[in-house]
């Protein structure tokens, strides 16, 4: 009786270890590739600092120096930040139409020009006084 029961336990260890095996084994062909690491060094493009944008007053060399909207055409508009063609051809097309721009705030006659914007163009507007009448 001794040798059937050790011939029992033998086989049980055999066939557990086996299973224990496969398991082992299946757990290897699924498992995910590690995570790909990088370091700081393989970092070339980090994000612009965006709480700096238009903090600072433009360079004196700089395109956009102070522009009169009563008197600037399109292609001096467009260099204002936030200014492309359409809105400047909309603020040409107010100044004809509506008459000269008396404060920075008079911008916002123009479709597009809310407060937000005005207040990023303020430092590089200057309004010089027209005779026009509006």
């Amino acid at each position: 009786m001794h040798d059937r029961l050790w011939l029992l336990l033998i086989i049980c260890v055999g066939v557990g270890a086996y299973f224990l095996g496969l398991m082992q084994g299946s757990r290897q062909l699924t498992s995910p590739d590690p995570p790909a690491v990088t370091t700081l060094t393989e970092v070339t493009n980090p994000l612009p600092d965006l709480t700096t944008i238009d903090t600072k007053p433009p360079p004196p060399d700089s395109p956009v120096s102070l522009i009169d909207p009563n008197s600037a055409d399109v292609a001096t508009l467009t260099t204002l930040p936030g200014v492309g063609p359409v809105l400047a051809k909309r603020i040409v097309t107010e100044r004809e139409t509506g008459g000269p721009f008396r404060r920075v705030e008079d911008l916002e006659r123009v479709s597009g020009i809310g407060p937000k914007l005005v207040t990023r163009l303020r430092r590089y507007l200057v309004l010089t006084p027209s005779n026009k009448a509006p």
